[in-house]
């Protein structure tokens, strides 16, 4: 199971540093992002934070910064039940300048 996680990790690694690059240089405009992603599987926990979830948008948002952006808003829906085991799909619309 380890290596599989693993290899999921580097995939969206990847992803992310795509996103990165197409952004373009800071411009003092306003421009959006859509980032769609997929939570971590069911849990019996009845409270906690999806840490897979937050992990990956955390990578894009410090991305964003590193690169000079200034983060004006981000906006979250969350679909249930959309992924396989049953995780929750994330549409994340991230504002930035």
């Amino acid at each position: 199971m380890g290596f599989i996680k693993n290899q999921r990790e580097e995939v969206a690694r990847q992803e992310i540093e795509k996103a990165i690059a197409s952004v373009p240089e800071p411009d003092g405009r306003i421009h959006v992002m859509l980032i769609r992603s997929f939570g971590q599987t069911f849990s019996s926990q009845v409270f906690g934070a999806d840490q897979k979830y937050n992990e990956q948008i955390n990578a894009v948002l410090n991305g964003l910064q590193d690169k000079g952006l200034e983060i004006i808003r981000v906006e979250t829906n969350s679909v249930p039940n959309q992924g396989i085991g049953g995780s929750d799909r994330y549409d994340t619309l991230i504002t930035y300048r």
